[in-house]
């Protein structure tokens, strides 16, 4: 018994130690710096490289979800790093791929910023996401493979950008829907009813416009005769005194 104790506590303990050399035996570490989502949606993803042994050339995957972010500039970091950094863009899938090539055998040792992203947040269902890092094939000079290690950092969405699952797809539908006679034909009818609804509350406008200006014109046309009536009365009554007062002076 004593015997079989023992072994299983070599074993775990050679488990462990393996583990350990494992984890330890990452040559370069990819991480994700985040910014935070401003008002308008906007956030820039900092790539950082650390732990670096020496990365000759090679290539890694930023990976996001293209219904959910919009990308836009990326800015790599060609001087720190001792060597030139490319990228090539695939917005529909949601990736961008970043390859580097150093500029002498020394490879690049930096530990620190590689490139940014600027991205957009559209709208998504979840209250956390995260881009993501992947598929990284980086080589020494001599063409060893190295070990990459990534850290995540997951993003708290604001709550002004979350939506229902129903209304993130459909406007995914509607983003995906493919042009065709009858979708221009819809497009055409919509515009149409609203050239039409805009020019019917113009015209209501214009007849209500015109309706106060009547009434008004009948109101003061109303007053106006009923003025010029009474001065009328009090002229006539004026000359019939008059003669009166004639005749009264003659006497």
């Amino acid at each position: 018994m004593k015997r079989f104790l023992s072994a299983f506590i070599c074993i775990v303990l050679m488990s462990s130690a393996a583990t350990t050399l494992l984890a330890s035996a990452a040559d370069y570490t990819l991480e994700i710096e985040n910014g935070e989502i401003d008002d308008y949606g906007n956030i820039t993803a900092t790539i950082n490289i650390s732990e670096n042994s020496g990365i000759y050339y090679g290539s890694f995957k930023f990976i996001y979800n293209s219904s959910c972010f919009e990308l836009g500039e990326i800015e790599v970091n060609q001087a720190s790093t001792n060597g030139k950094i490319t990228t090539q863009e695939d917005t529909q899938n949601g990736v961008v791929t970043f390859t580097y090539s150093a500029n002498d055998e020394g490879g690049c040792t930096y530990g620190g910023e590689f490139a940014k992203l600027n991205m957009r947040l559209i709208a998504t269902s979840e209250p956390v996401i995260s881009f993501n890092l992947d598929m990284a094939n980086m080589e020494d000079f001599s063409g060893n493979q190295l070990e990459a290690t990534y850290k995540i950092v997951p993003i708290q969405v604001p709550q002004s950008f979350i939506v229902t699952e129903a209304a993130t797809e459909e406007t995914q539908q509607d983003t995906q829907k493919p042009i065709t006679a009858e979708t221009v034909k819809e497009v055409e009818n919509k515009t149409q009813g609203g050239f039409f609804s805009a020019l019917l509350s113009v015209l209501k406008t214009v007849l209500i416009i015109i309706l106060i200006v009547v009434v008004l014109a009948v109101i003061l046309s109303f007053f106006t005769r009923r003025y010029f009536k009474k001065k009328r009365q009090r002229q006539r009554a004026e000359r019939l005194k008059q003669p009166n007062t004639h005749n009264d002076s003659d006497s």
